[in-house]
């Protein structure tokens, strides 16, 4: 292998893939990035072994070849080189690396030790725009869980909902919802079997893996992402421009979230997002002593929110509301609150509330069915 790459482009998709490079890897090459100089380009690859990243450099090639060395050793050594070109040649398992008069050797692996990634037929994939992507990925990872423990909790499910994508996470504590439409016109049937041929009866992605598809679509300058199903390895592979992620699926039944739901809708409030987004942030000042509690108190004359904190004093904050139905009184989590409205995609939200002890749900104005995300109570003593 022999090869010259410029050093700002070969620095930038090392960061990119490194970020998939496990802390603390199950074997040792797993800490390595494996190079393989092909077709007038370098291919970088990364892997955890559930998760995986393929970036492609522009390069100019005089001798193939491929070779996996350590990411984090190599990622320094690059990122320490002036801007200007990069020359690497492999003599056996060990690369030579010179940039302006800088030269060093890695010891490396062979790549043939190195574990591969699922590829594409072709034959099972569908595309969706990166607007279309970023914004449910931004909505709804925020529900899913941290928990290694419960593992399919700490995906999205995608499944197909009346020709659309929908797009569900839930912690147990929190469920965010989003539809995302399908293609319209000409071309909307062909679509929708394509949709079919991947989804089938519903999916479970990883949602780290799903920020990071988002992420490095938005570093590659991404306007459309491709998605398809490698079956025989229980993997999904996302196509970004000169870059794929794959990810291992999650096996396991996903919760009944419909039963989570409210079908009622006793009191629908209608409310500006700059303010309530203050009042909650003041609350959950005094909130940090009581497990994040802050109480809400909805009624005709405004939404009023609350919090106490035994030690320093209390604070309340009103807040004007559009409101159809009683009203009633509830507590939630300020943290879920304040996580919810950083993501909120418009000015105004709809509110609704059926109990105390009854999920609260907030919904997009005017497009509901866009948008859904759930919030279990907190039951409190009065």
């Amino acid at each position: 292998m022999k090869l010259s790459v410029l050093q700002e482009k070969l620095s930038k998709s090392l960061a990119s893939v490194s970020r998939v490079v496990p802390s603390k890897p199950s074997l040792p090459i797993l800490s390595n990035v494996l190079l393989e100089a092909r077709e007038g380009r370098l291919q970088l690859t990364a892997t955890d072994l559930n998760l995986g990243m393929r970036l492609w450099v522009g390069a100019k090639i005089e001798k193939g070849g491929a070779i996996s060395v350590p990411a984090k050793v190599f990622g320094e050594l690059v990122s320490s080189f002036p801007p200007s070109t990069v020359e690497m040649a492999l003599d056996g398992e060990s690369l030579t690396v010179t940039c302006a008069g800088n030269t060093a050797s890695l010891m490396g692996i062979a790549a043939s030790e190195y574990p591969s990634l699922g590829k594409l037929s072709g034959k099972r994939e569908f595309d969706l725009s990166y607007e279309q992507l970023h914004r449910a990925v931004e909505m709804v990872t925020i529900a899913a869980s941290t928990d290694e423990t419960r593992p399919v909790l700490s995906g999205v499910l995608w499944k197909q909902q009346n020709g659309n994508l929908q797009l569900v996470a839930t912690d147990g504590y929190r469920l965010s919802l989003v539809r995302v439409a399908g293609v319209s016109g000409k071309g909307a049937g062909k679509w929708r079997k394509a949709v079919e041929a991947v989804i089938g009866e519903g999916l479970i992605v990883p949602a780290r893996a799903l920020v990071d598809v988002d992420r490095l679509a938005d570093e590659l300058g991404a306007s459309q992402v491709r998605i398809g199903l490698v079956s025989d390895q229980n993997l999904v592979v996302f196509s970004i421009g000169d870059g794929e992620v794959t990810t291992r699926l999650i096996d396991g039944a996903f919760p009944n979230f419909s039963q989570v739901i409210p079908r009622k809708e006793e009191s629908v409030a209608e409310i500006e997002l700059e303010p309530l987004v203050r009042a909650v942030r003041t609350a959950s000042i005094f909130a940090r002593d009581s497990a994040n509690i802050v109480h809400w108190k909805l009624a005709k004359r405004g939404l009023t929110i609350s919090a106490n904190a035994p030690s320093y004093g209390a604070s309340e904050s009103a807040v004007e509301v559009r409101l159809k139905g009683p009203g009633g009184e509830t507590a939630f989590n300020s943290r879920y609150l304040l996580e919810l409205f950083s993501i909120f995609p418009s000015e105004k939200l709809q509110f609704v509330l059926n109990g105390s002890l009854d999920p609260g749900v907030f919904r997009l104005l005017g497009k509901s069915e866009e948008f859904l995300h759930v919030i279990m109570p907190v039951r409190v003593q009065k």
